[in-house]
């Protein structure tokens, strides 16, 4: 499709959306009078628009209640016997979760049970299990068992201490280094997700978690499907700010709408913000369809390529093989070792054997520099020696 008819398309969705606020659902056929090859496809992405619409109606917040109390109290609750509920940590759309203790091996959990007017989501909770629990990957959030209860499921998984990426971010500045550290762990652990046919679709800060140790895990697959699946499922469920175009649109999505989310995620924690200009719906919403926009913001020009291809509006533009982010996201560590930014390791350990002019300095001269160099070192290229270091100190 031409740049013509995308700008088209764009006007003609506005005209539309105008319409309807007035009480107006006119037909793509009638909207597109003067240009019908382009019927077909105004009325896909007002469909997929009209899908979406829930993102745009007020919250409705109930009159305060003066004789309630302030803070919101829950009953002591022990599901199956075995886990007490202690705080609740995270709610969303389907589900709460919830900090737990397990009686049983005394140990904190996390225990994810569907909200009071999800309860009839007993198979999807289970469907959610089964997947995660196939899935036996270091930055993967592990399952530890899933029980019923009152005629309801719920997943108890690890509790990680460290809360979720967006929580972090909300508090302080990521470094660039760790924004590309846990961008890389992640885009490893969705790499074996995809390997094993498993699309998570909702890829966003929230659902990234961080351990004791400082690592990245992935989280929260209850909306993730199979990438052998036919047919659509509910495509366009997710959040709207992390949507790749065509899960936006309402097209069936595969490996790469997650990639495009995680671009999202990296270019919020590089820069701060996300790659568009609006958080107003309607508008983020066309200039999600419309492509992200990767600004001249002051990045190694290595991750603003990386920013750029994972945000292709294009699916097929996109790191696509298997890994070919993960390598990405590698190599760029790597390239930060150079004999301009790094000393050589041989210059600060050098050999004392020599006992005839004594000890070498541990932090030679650059004169002495090739005479402090063990001679099996002299002998190589300088490009595979720099690519030994490299393996050394940053290890793929």
């Amino acid at each position: 499709m031409s740049d013509k008819d995308e700008e088209l398309l764009a006007d003609l969705l506005v005209r539309w959306e105008e319409l309807r606020e007035q009480g107006q659902d006119v037909p793509a056929l009638e909207l597109c009078q003067g240009c019908p090859q382009l019927t077909d496809e105004l009325a896909r992405r007002i469909n997929a628009l009209k899908v979406t619409s829930w993102l745009d109606k007020p919250v409705e917040v109930p009159p305060a209640d003066t004789t309630a109390p302030q803070e919101t109290k829950h009953e002591p609750r022990t599901l199956a016997g075995r886990y007490r509920l202690d705080d609740l940590i995270a709610e969303g759309g389907f589900a709460q979760v919830w900090r737990a203790y397990d009686l049983e091996l005394h140990r904190a959990v996390a225990v994810k049970v569907p909200k009071p007017s999800r309860l009839d989501s007993a198979e999807a909770f289970m469907a959610e299990a089964r997947r995660v629990a196939r899935l036996k990957h270091p930055g993967i959030v592990p399952v530890h068992d899933v029980g019923r209860e009152d005629g309801t499921c719920f997943i108890v998984s690890e509790f990680v201490e460290g809360g979720s990426l967006g929580q972090l971010v909300a508090k302080k500045p990521i470094s660039q280094e760790q924004a590309i550290r846990w961008v890389a762990e992640i885009a490893d652990a969705l790499d074996y997700a995809h390997k094993n046919g498993v699309i998570h679709r909702d890829i966003k800060t929230a659902n990234i978690l961080i351990d004791h140790h400082g690592r990245a895990l992935l989280a929260d697959f209850g909306i993730a499907q199979s990438a052998t699946k036919t047919g659509k499922f509910a495509p366009s469920i997710g959040t709207l700010r992390y949507m790749s175009p065509e899960q936006l649109e309402g097209k069936e999505v595969d490996a790469r709408s997650d990639i495009y989310s995680l671009g999202v995620v990296l270019h919020e924690l590089l820069t701060g913000k996300l790659p568009y200009s609006s958080s107003e719906p309607n508008v983020l919403r066309q200039e999600i369809v419309a492509g992200a926009k990767v600004g001249p913001v002051s990045l190694p020009a290595e991750l603003h390529r990386i920013c750029l291809k994972a945000l292709e509006r294009d699916p097929a533009a996109r790191f696509c093989g298997r890994g070919t982010m993960v390598t990405s996201m590698r190599s760029r560590r790597s390239r930060r070792l150079s004999p301009s930014r790094r000393p050589w390791p041989w210059a600060r350990r050098t050999s004392s054997r020599n006992s005839t002019t004594g000890p070498l300095r541990t932090t030679p001269r650059p004169s002495n520099l090739i005479r402090a160099t063990p001679r099996r070192m002299q002998s190589e290229e300088p490009a595979s020696s720099i690519a030994a270091i490299s393996k050394q100190v940053w290890p793929t």
